[in-house]
């Protein structure tokens, strides 16, 4: 049975398992119709939502292919549940720590080391954190960027141990009932980048959503996003389905000519050389489950980032305005 299939037997649409899995509506087409082959970390994300295996989905021996005599990964445990990814696809230089397990071509897996804590979201500032908390813990974090629906649905599968989320200032998050309430982590300018010169004239909310401007766009489930279409819906605009995964892929996006600008943060938007114009305040907090909090591990982490020595390390990090 094809993807597509099994997609539609349960009820998903294209969108949501987008939304999901924090890949753009285009990938997902071209995996459908075997235009594209995704990579291993993807290929079981994606059986795991279909609720099926990888051979299965992608045939006998895909698996074995995909990954050849053995590829390095990171398993973590939350509850009893192992986890499996690939090298992390988001992180800051400090953050980095070798992989904990190498998986062969029948998909054993091989643990080197403690179990990981898992840590997802968009923030950089996560890799930041996740050195920090290794160093002063003695345990191994990793950071995952991805859009912010795709991380609290990882927490509320039991896919992840620490979830981050972003709002405008003013909000707070509506976790699901039984959640315990999410740690405030730093607060953030987001700004309209553009290239150097800005020579398309963007300078407002309004320029974002010209027809002459070509506007980069984050994925569908990303806080940026959500704020996106509110803005685009008040000014007559739509945008279309897809996006970019991530804030430095948008703002690259514009710093090398594919785009006229986006919405992003100030740092991402600084790093690149981009011009940019504040338009609000955004507050990120670290959510949380029960099982989670139940994992010494995470409550030590939890405690070091209440701690009065993180609230003066965030109030000093360049680009960010302190503590939520």
């Amino acid at each position: 049975m094809g993807i597509a299939e099994l997609r539609k037997r349960l009820g998903l649409s294209q969108e949501e398992l987008c939304r999901r899995l924090g890949i753009s509506r285009p990938a997902l087409s071209a995996i459908e119709r075997g235009k594209e082959q995704p990579r291993v970390g993807l290929a079981i994300r994606l059986a795991g939502e279909l609720g099926v295996g990888v051979e299965e989905l992608f045939g006998a021996g895909a698996l074995s292919e995909a990954l050849g005599e053995s590829t390095l990964g990171v398993y973590g445990e939350v509850g009893n549940q192992l986890i499996l990814r690939e090298l992390p696809n988001g992180y800051l230089g400090g953050s980095w720590l070798p992989p904990n397990a190498s998986v062969g071509p029948r998909g054993s897996v091989e643990r080197m080391g403690e179990p990981a804590v898992l840590v997802d979201g968009c923030d950089p500032i996560l890799g930041f954190l996740s050195a920090h908390l290794g160093s002063r813990l003695g345990r191994s974090f990793y950071w995952w960027s991805m859009p912010n629906s795709a991380s609290l649905d990882n927490l509320a599968a039991g896919r992840t141990h620490l979830a981050l989320v972003h709002l405008p200032e003013g909000e707070v998050p509506q976790l699901p009932e039984g959640w315990p309430a999410a740690v405030p982590l730093a607060a953030w300018e987001l700004c309209i980048a553009a290239k150097p010169g800005n020579p398309a004239g963007v300078h407002t909310v309004a320029d974002l959503f010209s027809p002459a401007v070509r506007f980069a766009a984050r994925v569908e489930g990303s806080g940026v996003r959500r704020l996106s279409d509110d803005w685009a819906a008040e000014h007559g605009a739509r945008l279309d389905p897809g996006g970019f995964a991530s804030h430095l892929e948008a703002a690259s996006a514009v710093r090398f000519g594919e785009f006229d600008a986006t919405l992003t943060m100030r740092g991402t938007a600084a790093a690149l050389d981009l011009e940019c114009t504040p338009v609000g305040v955004q507050r990120s907090w670290l959510a949380y489950t029960k099982a989670s909090e139940s994992d010494s591990r995470v409550a030590d982490a939890l405690d070091e980032i209440e701690s009065r020595r993180m609230s003066r390390l965030l109030g000093v990090m360049p680009n960010y305005l302190g503590v939520a």
